[in-house]
């Protein structure tokens, strides 16, 4: 993807969109769009950043050539698997887009009715993925993922108990 807006337009018609049929096929009244739209690029960056090593090693690249050019990096250090400071750096603002996304998201879950809640019960395990990508230098050598019990955890808080505070 060649800029931030591709790959915004990427997430948004993959991620927002499920969140958004989701939303309708639990309340046909709810307005969720704009909550879906947020919840969508929070949880699509977040995961596409997670499997960055991933996705190179089968020769994608899912962070935008813009992003890795403002940073003095390329398409080719991602898959090449190198830990630049360019690379990092483009990643760590790809973090930061999906932290803010999510920070709207849960301003906008406030008001979103709790039957509707269950549509967007996955946002749940967005803090913790960022949070362990904020604490890694090498964002592209390997995999972030959240084990199985971990993921139940943060859905039955989530579900219970409302969403965790950005």
């Amino acid at each position: 993807m060649a800029t931030i807006g591709e790959f915004e337009s990427y997430v948004r018609r993959t991620s927002s969109t499920l969140f958004g049929t989701a939303a309708r096929v639990i309340d046909a009244t709810a307005a969720a769009d704009e909550t879906a739209h947020a919840a969508g690029l929070a949880y699509g960056i977040s995961a596409l950043v997670a499997a960055v090593g991933a996705h190179a090693a089968r020769g994608r690249v899912y962070v935008p050539t813009d992003v890795l050019a403002r940073h003095g990096a390329g398409p080719d250090d991602v898959l090449a698997g190198r830990s630049s400071s360019g690379v990092t750096a483009a990643l760590n603002d790809l973090i930061l887009g999906a932290q803010r996304q999510y920070e709207t998201f849960f301003a906008r879950a406030k008001n979103m009715p709790a039957s509707v809640r269950a549509a967007f019960l996955p946002l749940a395990t967005v803090p913790l993925i960022l949070r362990r990508l904020r604490g890694r230098q090498d964002h592209e050598q390997q995999v972030v993922e959240l084990s199985p019990l971990r993921r139940l955890q943060a859905l039955t808080r989530a579900a219970l108990f409302g969403f965790a505070k950005p």
